[in-house]
């Protein structure tokens, strides 16, 4: 059973020039010359400051890090290039091979979100490939896959499934996430540290979505798809393993995404059309392990209890070493 897709009050329909994301498309007058020779190969963005200066919360080992929630959000600006009219309703098969950063030692880095090859009625597979040059536009790495992830569109958003209902969000331990601590290789912060009374136990975690964005409504206000809720959704299923919010876990034993089964959407809001229907705080998490306990999902509710997104299979390592996002 579907439903109609609705636009919130308030929301424009973005464009591929303007999205939330809000990386400055390269080639134009404010940036520059694009540095590589293949633009027409796809979408390509630079993250540029300050419009993408929320990055600067999400960090990887020092470096601004693009979330995988992000990634998302630049794949379905490239799909709805060719399919306006139609809603951005699932993300499959996320693989993240090589973090996507704002800037690597001084150097900026371009990114391109282009086709890779496989296309089906209502699904499309793309990759997100970067090119790191220096600041006078010299290219020292060309063409390096960093994502690739297939999305599903259709022209309307699917009926929320049932999913089992969490314990009471007073069950478990409270705790904080390890990846908020300052010292820990992959450090969220501000508005990126969405996750509020958070309780833990083995194998389930749930929490509350309170994101303070502040001065920075505006830029997620012209996303698709809420990437702040998607990003938090992602941090909640990395704390099902009982050990990743207790006081004594050790900054170095965080974890990061490297590849996530599925990301469904069952709402048009984005994250400010969410906060602006439910407030602050009004949205439930839910997650648990897998069958196989390598994986876990997670799942956002409305205070009426109706799903509002869910992740599904999200697997990680160490954010030491690690690879993902």
């Amino acid at each position: 059973m579907l439903r109609h897709t609705r636009q919130p009050a308030g929301r424009p329909t973005p464009s591929a020039q303007q999205t939330g994301t809000s990386f400055i498309p390269a080639g134009s007058r404010e940036e520059g010359p694009e540095p590589t020779a293949d633009a027409s190969r796809g979408l390509s963005r630079r993250p540029s400051s300050p419009p993408d200066g929320w990055l600067r919360h999400h960090r990887l080992r020092g470096l601004p890090t693009l979330p995988g929630s992000l990634i998302a959000e630049l794949a379905a600006e490239h799909v709805t290039r060719d399919h306006p009219a139609t809603a951005m309703t699932a993300w499959h098969a996320l693989d993240f091979h090589r973090p996507v950063t704002a800037r690597e030692n001084g150097a900026q880095s371009v990114y391109r979100i282009r086709d890779a090859g496989s296309r089906q009625a209502g699904l499309e597979t793309v990759e997100l490939i970067g090119d790191v040059t220096t600041p006078d536009g010299r290219v020292l790495q060309r063409g390096v896959v960093h994502a690739r992830l297939s999305v599903a569109h259709q022209p309307l958003i699917p009926t929320p499934p049932d999913v089992p209902v969490a314990p009471d969000h007073g069950s478990g331990q409270p705790g904080t996430p390890v990846f908020y601590h300052p010292r820990c290789p992959i450090h969220l912060s501000g508005l990126v540290a969405s996750l509020a009374e958070l309780r833990t136990w083995q194998g389930g975690a749930t929490a509350r979505f309170h994101p303070e964005i502040g001065t920075w409504n505006g830029r997620f206000a012209a996303c698709r798809l809420p990437v702040l809720l998607i990003d938090a959704l992602t941090q909640l299923a990395l704390l099902t393993d009982g050990r990743s919010a207790a006081p004594d876990a050790a900054p170095g034993t965080a974890r990061v995404p490297t590849a996530i089964d599925r990301v469904e959407l069952f709402t048009p809001d984005n994250d400010t059309g969410l906060l602006s229907r439910y407030g602050g705080a009004g949205i439930t998490l839910g997650a648990r392990t897998g069958h196989n306990q390598a994986e876990a999902d997670a799942w956002a509710a409305a205070p009426d209890g109706s799903v509002l997104a869910r992740v599904i299979g999200v697997r990680a390592a160490p954010a030491v070493g690690g690879t993902g996002q």
